[in-house]
């Protein structure tokens, strides 16, 4: 299956994140999800969601400055619809965080966005992929069950 949809993670800081960049899905919603989007045809991945996170968030990033950190298949917990969703890490970006007609910006805490999103099961996943590859825990907090989420 050929991924259909990037998003990036903007990490306010590493190796100890406490916040990650979230845009809601229209303006004064309660849902909130990392910025990214539909692939549009022809265009690779990567190149989608630096476009994404300009549209959504203001912010430019080079793809030197970008990795793939996750690759999963994210399924929207309201419409049930699936998507093959590349995630990447942003490095290092500029520009100025602004609100777009897309929705919403702000910097988010990660349980925000689990229990928040029509995606957190996706979310949680690549939280725990991230944490794995950082070679440790990111902290946890007890909500009903281990999310691997910042405290």
């Amino acid at each position: 299956m050929r991924p259909s949809a990037a998003c990036v993670l903007v990490l306010d800081s590493w190796p100890n994140p406490r916040r990650l960049l979230a845009v809601s899905r229209g303006t004064g919603s309660a849902w909130w999800a990392l910025p990214g989007g539909l692939i549009e045809a022809g265009e690779r991945p990567v190149t989608a969601a630096k476009r994404e996170l300009f549209e959504e968030t203001g912010l430019v990033v080079h793809t030197r400055n970008l990795g793939l950190i996750y690759d999963g298949i994210s399924v929207n917990s309201q419409t049930g619809q699936r998507a093959r969703t590349q995630t990447f890490l942003a490095y290092k970006w500029s520009g100025h965080v602004r609100a777009s007609s897309e929705g919403d910006v702000a910097w988010k805490r990660w349980e925000t966005l689990f229990r928040r999103s029509p995606w957190g099961q996706y979310i949680h996943d690549l939280w725990e992929t991230l944490a794995q590859r950082a070679g440790r825990s990111l902290g946890a907090q007890r909500t009903g069950r281990s999310l691997g989420v910042l405290t």
